[in-house]
């Protein structure tokens, strides 16, 4: 079942920096991250999603579009297989477990808004 978390709105500072959190209490994979931003947001912006937690990374991108809706489907290497063994798979969608997911952005102008919403996989 895919679940859709709460979009999260933020508003850069006179910086072009803004953080916020998405609260998420459902445990899945990150299979999707869509990201509107407004005319007036900065070309090239920054935007790092994290677990707030674990640290572990959903989404990295230095050249955000600015009057955009960007959708992305995040991917992270597998490492390991649970029995130890190199995994079969190259790249699964990250997982997040009862921690709130953190977005960062970085260079998106003075007082510009966008807008988050991360698409969870509860595989159930």
């Amino acid at each position: 079942m895919i679940a859709q978390l709460q979009a999260l709105t933020l508003t850069t500072n006179s910086a072009g920096a803004a953080q916020g959190f998405i609260k998420n209490q459902i445990p899945g994979r990150v299979i999707m991250v869509k990201i509107v931003a407004a005319s007036d947001v900065t070309a090239s912006f920054e935007i790092d999603v994290t677990g707030e937690d674990s640290g572990s990374a959903i989404l990295t991108d230095d050249s955000g579009t600015e009057n955009a809706t960007t959708l992305y489907y995040p991917l992270v290497v597998a490492t390991k297989a649970l029995d130890g063994d190199a995994s079969v798979l190259s790249e699964v969608p990250p997982l997040v477990i009862e921690e709130r997911i953190q977005v960062d952005v970085a260079a998106g102008g003075d007082t510009k808004v966008l807008t988050v919403t991360v698409y969870v996989d509860q595989g159930r």
